[in-house]
Order: C-alpha cells, then sequence, then structure tokens
C-alpha cells in the first residue's frame, strides 16, 4: 500500500470506481433491455397484422390483402427468418392477391350497386365508377383503384379510408346509414335549442329577435355534443315538419356552416320565427 494513500482513502477510491463500472453495466443492459422491448413491440405489431392478413385471405378480402401485403415490408423479413423459402411463397402471393383484388375492382360498377341494393341502399343516380353517392350525396363512396381503397365520405363531417372490398364498403354504409339515422324526440329537441338560443343571446346581451351561431348553439346543445352530420339531419327534420318554429340564414362559410338534406346552400344562423 502507497505509504501516502491511508486504507481508508484506498476504500473510497476503490468503492467509487467498482461502483462507476457497476453503473455503466447497468446502464448498458438498461439500454438493451429498451432495445428489446422496442422490437418486442414490433413483433406484437406484426404479428397483429399477420393475424389480419390470414383473416383477409380466408375471407377472401383481396384488397384489403393487397393494402396490408404492400404497407409492411417487415412480413418478408420476419418470414424469412424462420423460413428461407417463404420469400418466395410470398411474392406468389402477392401476385395472386394482386389479380384478384384487380379483378374484384374492375368489377365494382355492376357488383357494388348490387350488394347496397341487397343490403336496401340505392346509389344516387349521378353515381358512377369511382365516385358512388347515396342519399342525395349524404354518403359518398370514392374508389381508389391503385391503391385498393374506398374513402367514405360524410357530409358535413368526417372521411375515412377503408379496403375496397364490397362487403367493407357495404358494412361501412351500413353503419353511417344508422348513425346518422338514429331516432330521436323532435319535440325535446325543439325544445333544447329554444332554451339554448335563449342562453346564447342572454350570455351575449344581445337583442331578443337576433339570430345565434348554429355552430355556438351546437356545441352548448343538452349534455352531449350532437355530431355536425347528425345535427344537420335532425335539422333538416324539424324544418320539414314543422317550417315555422325555426328561421335558418345562408352562409358561404362552409366550415362553420351546414349542409342540410336536399339543400344547395349552408346555413350558419338560427334564429326563432
Amino acid at each position: 500500500m502507497d505509504s501516502g494513500i491511508t486504507a481508508i482513502e484506498m476504500f473510497q477510491r476503490r468503492t467509487i470506481s467498482g461502483l462507476e463500472i457497476r453503473n455503466a453495466e447497468i446502464s448498458n443492459l438498461e439500454l438493451q433491455i429498451k432495445a428489446i422491448k422496442a422490437e418486442q413491440k414490433k413483433l406484437k405489431e406484426l404479428e397483429s397484422t399477420l393475424a389480419h392478413l390470414l383473416n383477409a385471405l380466408g375471407n377472401q378480402l383481396w384488397c384489403e390483402s393487397f393494402i396490408l401485403l404492400n404497407s409492411d415490408r417487415r412480413i418478408d423479413s420476419h418470414l424469412n427468418s424462420f423460413d428461407p423459402l417463404s420469400g418466395e411463397v410470398i411474392d406468389l402471393v402477392r401476385q395472386e392477391v394482386a389479380s384478384n383484388s384487380e379483378i374484384a375492382i374492375s368489377e365494382l360498377p355492376s357488383t357494388l350497386p348490387k350488394a347496397l341494393e341487397q343490403n336496401g341502399f340505392n346509389l344516387d343516380t349521378e353515381s358512377k365508377f369511382p365516385n358512388f353517392k347515396i342519399q342525395n350525396g349524404l354518403i359518398q363512396i370514392e374508389i381508389d383503384r391503385k391503391k385498393r381503397e374506398a374513402e367514405i365520405v360524410v357530409r358535413n363531417a368526417r372521411k375515412y379510408k377503408i379496403s375496397a372490398d364490397i362487403s367493407k364498403i357495404t358494412e361501412a354504409v351500413e353503419y353511417e346509414t344508422n348513425r346518422l339515422n338514429e331516432e330521436f324526440d323532435i319535440q325535446q329537441l325543439i325544445g333544447q335549442i329554444v332554451e339554448t338560443i335563449a342562453k346564447l343571446r342572454a350570455a351575449k346581451n344581445i337583442d331578443g329577435d337576433a339570430s345565434v351561431s348554429l355552430e355556438e348553439l351546437r356545441l352548448q346543445l343538452g349534455e352531449a355534443v350532437i355530431p355536425r352530420e347528425i345535427f344537420a339531419i335532425r335539422l333538416s327534420n324539424i324544418q320539414k315538419k314543422f317550417p315555422q318554429v325555426f328561421n335558418l340564414e345562408h352562409t358561404r362559410d362552409e366550415k362553420s356552416g351546414l349542409l342540410l338534406p336536399g339543400n344547395s346552400f349552408y346555413v350558419g344562423r338560427i334564429s326563432l320565427n
């Protein structure tokens, strides 16, 4: 032992050095664990994709299968990791799926109207591939042949993409139709609108006959906010059955205004007649 260093000092130095080494080892292990967890998450996501793909292939959802096979190329490397011959197989599967999905897409002009009609939905007369409309354009279906996708567009609201398989499209149309046309108490809604108009006027200290913003009214109406697309339909129903109750003002602002079913113009404000 160095005569200039005491046993205590030597112990302190060696302990600190040892702890630094251990901390470095722990940090390295933590990085490895983090990397393993990230890889585990990727494998779980891939496992979900593969299960989805097997289901789509089993149900002959050719467009959905096409999308899955071309959206995640990790499928190839994953299969090759335990089966070197799987690469050739997956290429053949891609070719077959591409061919079948192209046939399915090309037949949509005749098969989609029939499928929708069988489910109780009729296309608008101006519908023509690749754009289809239902209930005077309330619901639109826009087909992207190259991507094998169908974009579902709901007036005054949202739009989203699904595979262009007939069963998926009809399911989406049925879901949206049921959602949009859900039964409601029309007298109760009229009462809520009248009450909310009064509250908005009072809050802004405006004249008792002045109109208020339809969007502000919708957001303040009742305990739960009614989605824009559903509110437009219900307001249209009120106007048809009780046209004398409310006065609706036109607007050019498509973002804040509502396009009621059957109208070619947007309405943005409401008042009592």
